[in-house]
């Protein structure tokens, strides 16, 4: 039978949330589980991980697969799985989180669909306080939408999030966008990357993705984020060349204007987290990355009234970032806006 979903699942030392995420994608209707394709990519990981996975491997062989390969970060699993999947659809599920007990009418409802990408609600399960928080944007659910004609400020910057997002692999693929490897945070390239290709999407109004949130190690924890800062600014960038270099022809300006917020919230989140996060070489790696944002490239990205309303929401980061830069605010005032205007 035809594979209608592949749900990727890039996992590096998981043993202890694993089996939680693929019971989740066990169900009970056996002719729509064989429509289900499971590759569980193991990243060179020491612990049980691949013990674990391939016992689902050999209990349910025509829906679980194994692929055990060297590490190269969450982004080379995301790759192998791209490349290797047979589904019409594609959603990827990492390995300390898990799908809701929706799942397998997600599974039916997508078997009737044709479009480019399928929207979920995402709940964030706080574990250190216990709360569950469920996403969702301001829009009618239930309902087919054309890329071109959506009303985009009505939401965020994060539309298309790979936790919320089913993929078509045939739009994936001609896209040719790979994921960064030997990194975190290499699924930021998703929020724009889809769009040259996307004709239609559909909102479902169902609850999919657990996202765990507060375990220790995660990339999302503050001792771990501040380490990997350096890994995100080179995630951002990545975002920020693909936009540059993107062709706009053909694309209506409702769509390049939600690109151009996209563009300015990470430009304005790089510069901002520097200067938050107090480590040694803070003022060196703010003036690295305003330099890098002045370059002509992105120049027609950047509109400057949106970057000044961005980035003066919060105006003790103006006065530090003024500080740093060794000048007062009326001087970096004149300079960013000879620059952005």
């Amino acid at each position: 039978m035809d594979k209608i979903l592949t749900v990727v699942v890039p996992t590096y030392n998981m043993e202890k949330y694993l089996r939680k995420c693929l019971d989740s994608l066990i169900i009970d209707n056996q002719e729509l589980f064989s429509t289900l394709e499971v590759l569980v990519v193991i990243d060179g990981a020491k612990d049980l991980s691949s013990v674990i996975a391939h016992d689902y491997q050999d209990k349910y062989p025509n829906v679980f697969r194994v692929i055990d390969k060297e590490n190269g970060g969450h982004g080379s699993c995301c790759n192998v799985g791209l490349r290797e999947a047979h589904g019409k659809y594609i959603h990827f599920l990492d390995s300390d989180d898990w799908f809701d007990e929706n799942f397998s009418t997600f599974l039916e409802k997508i078997s009737k669909m044709d479009v480019d990408v399928i929207l979920t609600k995402r709940v964030s399960e706080y574990v250190e306080v216990g709360i569950s928080k469920v996403h969702q944007h301001n829009v009618e659910y239930d309902k087919l939408y054309n890329i071109e004609d959506f009303d985009y400020t009505k939401i965020d910057h994060t539309l298309f999030s790979i936790h919320e997002s089913t993929y078509s692999v045939e739009m994936m693929r001609t896209n040719k966008i790979v994921f960064m490897e030997h990194c975190s945070y290499d699924d930021i390239i998703y929020r724009v990357a889809p769009f040259p290709s996307i004709k239609k999407f559909y909102m479902m109004d169902i609850v999919l993705y657990h996202y765990l949130l507060g375990r220790p190690g995660q990339s999302m924890a503050p001792e771990i984020y501040r380490k990997k800062l350096g890994q995100l600014e080179m995630n951002i960038f990545h975002l920020l060349d693909y936009v540059a270099d993107m062709n706009t022809k053909g694309i209506s300006m409702n769509v390049i204007e939600y690109i151009q917020r996209i563009f300015v919230v990470h430009a304005n989140k790089i510069l901002r987290d520097y200067i938050k996060i107090k480590t040694p070489t803070r003022k060196q790696d703010v003036l690295r990355c305003y330099t890098l944002l002045c370059q002509d490239k992105y120049s027609k990205w950047i509109d400057g009234s949106a970057f000044f309303k961005e980035f003066s929401n919060n105006h003790s980061m103006w006065n530090l970032y003024c500080r740093f830069c060794y000048c007062d605010f009326m001087t970096m005032l004149r300079k960013v806006y000879h620059i952005f205007r």
